[in-house]
């Protein structure tokens, strides 16, 4: 396989709690949550009525403000983007298709392109606790998703 080139690099926490990381790694989803948002708004691009939904649900103003800019991160998200997360004392790399937000019977969610990775392109296993610290203390997270600082310590790990 060829390198991975980014343009924008992404941590995720696949449901609270992680309830959907098994699931969404499986099924080669990125699952989400905003089940007071609906798919129509996300679809026809009503920001207006999706900050309502999201404000009346989140109370802290500052919560408010981060789960409706996770949302439009990840609405807008195309395949020059890298999306991370961790489980089972893994980090899990994936970029998404291009296209809509769908929804099943568990979630709303992004098709990933090719599914998610727990290894770099020469087949090295990214364990949490070999991870530098950059990377690994993305995992202690409380949001929904936040930009990845690091992006050229990714970049390098998943490239080898």
């Amino acid at each position: 396989m060829e390198s991975v080139e980014f343009d924008h690099a992404y941590y995720i926490k696949l449901g609270e709690k992680g309830k959907w990381e098994r699931s969404s790694i499986e099924e080669g989803k990125m699952r989400i949550g905003w089940t007071n948002v609906a798919l129509e708004d996300l679809h026809r691009g009503n920001w207006d009525v999706i900050e309502r939904a999201i404000r009346e649900k989140v109370k802290n103003p500052g919560s408010a403000t981060h789960d409706f800019n996770s949302l439009r991160t990840i609405h807008a998200s195309n395949h020059r983007d890298v999306w991370i997360t961790f489980s089972d004392s893994k980090l899990w790399w994936c970029r998404l298709e291009d296209g809509p937000i769908l929804e099943d019977e568990i979630s709303k969610y992004r098709l990933t392109d090719g599914g998610w990775h727990d290894r770099s392109l020469q087949g090295k296993v990214f364990l949490t606790n070999t991870l530098p610290g950059t990377v690994a203390q993305l995992q202690a997270f409380r949001a929904t998703s936040c930009t990845v600082g690091p992006s050229d310590v990714l970049r390098r790990l998943i490239n080898d």
